[in-house]
């Protein structure tokens, strides 16, 4: 007689290889990993017109340094995103290692909608690790949708002929690949924009901020940067507390990083992990090379802050409101207002008019400003979006650009003193300085400028202003030329005077004298930096002490000097300065102190 098993028993037989095959499933499921191959956010933006009558598409291309990464892996899915819906048949995703060329790999999509579509390979592409184009084809379409940039990357078109070429838009197509596989790297990053220093102070941190993409498909939470001299590692930092999302962008601010040695170098900066893990793909990790000038120390400067304004402007009172207690709590700032940018008014002087060859052609506004005379777009394209030195004023943008320029040293010493005669009402300004540190190809350009300027002048035209409304620093009169007077072909010092009257209804105790030494470059607007400035009173002259020692000097170092130039004291504050120039004998002197100078007799 035969006997049947139980169904228990035949469960106890069983139950161990299922247990170990349904194991084995699993592990492979949770082993599996992706990332995603594609420049663009999913937020579409813009729309490409194409020839709707041939057929047009988008490609992105990776490089074999991007792909070797991911060598083993599999290209499973591509991500689409049309302007409008497709019929079955219309669209064609392919793979290809060369744009002129045949793909190696087609695919014709099935129906897809308006906005994205997501298409699962038939075959998985393993991806062997040589250069790669992702795109497709689509019939008949008027427009190819585009999106939002993560991150910069090489792109084309196919538009109105057979032939692709490269996509210059400032969009990204509306296209991703979807790689997968067990030994996928998941975390990537591309260093974006980032502000290079190009003078540093020996065993000091240098400023270095910037941004990156996080392309991989886990949130960050720390990066390491490694500092790079000649291209080797002297320093690294490492960035805490961040919380970046997959697909998307993270600033950063580095406040440690120096450099040991003085000399000059080939400066850099490298991600060397993220969140603790090499990154997937390193060619894109690094940063552009600067060449940075590193001492003992510098001398320090002032920061020329240049407004546009005029009376005209709705919006300027507002602007001057938000930047006037940030200039005030500036003790390294010298500004100059032109009355220039958005029409003219009475304040307007033709040398301030045409500093509008400043902007942007055919797109001049007000209120606007520069600092320095300098376009800082190498490291903040956004915010420098014309790509020249004039940039909207505002609190955000003083408060970020002021710290910038504050770490360029003074490449040139600037210095004037005023003489002013009350009874003539005539003055004169005696400008001097040398030069510090190599300028370069710059040294044949070097000019100085000379303007008077007015504070505390009252108004009551001004648009948008629903009262009275006072003008600061308003730049009343041009001692030079409108692009400076030259210092000589490579001089290393110069001195120079000017003289001029004060007509009666300008208030000369509100007035100051603006010196300051720059390059000049009639065909690059973006080849005019400051090198330094400085400001000295009008009436800083009188019989005595009254206007220098004034109280906002209570720590800052001062020098007394006699009028052919010989020093004859040196301290620091308000209270000592006092006690020195009254043990002098009586005479004239120059007293040098928070960056300005006065001519002071006893």
């Amino acid at each position: 007689m035969t006997i049947k098993p139980t169904i228990p028993f035949a469960s106890a037989v069983w139950r161990v290889p299922l247990l170990t095959l349904l194991l084995a499933v699993a592990v492979h499921v949770f082993a599996q990993k992706s990332i995603v191959l594609g420049n663009c956010t999913e937020s579409l933006v813009s729309y490409q017109t194409v020839s709707k009558s041939q057929p047009s598409g988008s490609a992105i291309f990776y490089p074999a340094s991007v792909m070797e990464a991911y060598k083993g892996n599999a290209v499973t899915q591509v991500s689409l995103a049309l302007a409008s819906k497709a019929a079955e048949g219309d669209v064609e995703i392919f793979l290809s290692n060369d744009i002129g060329g045949e793909p190696f790999y087609t695919q014709t999509c099935g129906a897809l909608n308006a906005r994205w579509n997501t298409v699962k390979l038939t075959t998985p592409y393993t991806i062997d690790g040589s250069a790669l184009y992702i795109g497709y084809r689509i019939k008949s379409a008027a427009m190819l949708s585009y999106a939002s940039v993560l991150a910069a990357g090489e792109e084309w078109l196919l538009s109105g002929s057979d032939t692709w070429a490269v996509y210059d838009g400032r969009y990204s197509a509306a296209l991703y690949a979807t790689v997968s596989g067990n030994s996928v790297n998941t975390a990537s990053v591309r260093l974006g924009d980032i502000y290079m220093p190009r003078y540093a102070v020996k065993g000091e941190p240098m400023l270095f901020t910037g941004n990156f993409a996080n392309l991989g498909s886990d949130k960050i939470s720390s990066i390491t940067f490694e500092l790079l001299a000649d291209g080797s590692v002297v320093d690294e930092e490492t960035v805490d507390g961040m919380s970046v999302a997959a697909r998307s962008k993270g600033t950063f601010s580095l406040a440690s990083l120096a450099l040991p040695e003085t000399g000059d170098y080939d400066v850099a900066v490298r991600i060397k992990h993220v969140g603790g893990v090499e990154d997937a793909v390193t060619d894109d990790n690094v940063s552009r090379t600067v060449r940075t000038v590193c001492r003992e120390s510098f001398t320090p400067r002032k920061v020329l802050l240049e407004v546009f304004s005029t009376e005209r402007c709705t919006e300027c009172p507002g602007a001057h409101d938000k930047l006037n207690p940030l200039v005030d709590a500036m003790d390294d700032v010298v500004e100059l207002d032109h009355h220039a940018g958005f029409y003219t008014d009475d304040y307007s002087i033709d040398e301030s008019v045409a500093l509008e060859w400043f902007y942007r052609q055919y797109n001049v506004y007000a209120p606007a400003m520069m600092l320095d005379r300098t376009n800082f777009g190498d490291g903040f394209p956004d915010e420098y979006s014309d790509g020249v030195p004039v940039i909207s004023a505002s609190e955000s943008n003083l408060g970020v650009f002021h710290k910038v320029a504050s770490m360029v040293p003074a490449l040139y010493e600037v210095d004037a003193v005023t003489t002013y005669d009350d009874n003539t009402r005539r003055l004169r300004v005696d400008v001097s300085g040398k030069r510090l540190l190599d300028v370069g190809d710059d040294a044949a350009n070097v000019r100085v400028f000379v303007y008077l300027k007015e504070d505390n002048i009252y108004s009551t035209s001004q648009a948008g202003a629903s009262q009275g409304f006072t003008h600061r620093h308003t730049a009343r009169k041009s001692l030079t030329p409108t692009w400076g007077e030259a210092v000589g072909d490579g001089a290393e010092s110069f001195a120079l005077s000017y003289e001029a009257d004060i007509p009666a209804e300008w208030k000369e105790k509100d007035m100051s004298v603006v010196a300051f030494v720059a390059g000049y470059n009639a065909d690059d607007k973006n080849d005019c930096r400051v090198y330094n400035t400085c400001q000295s009173p009008v009436c800083g002259v009188g019989s005595g002490l009254v206007s220098v020692t004034d109280g906002t000097c209570a720590s800052c170092r001062w020098t007394v000097m006699s009028a052919s130039g010989t020093v004859m004291a040196a301290g620091e504050g308000d209270d000592a300065l006092a006690r020195a120039f009254a043990s002098m004998p009586n005479g004239v002197y120059v007293i040098k102190k928070g960056g300005n100078s006065y001519r002071c007799g006893r």
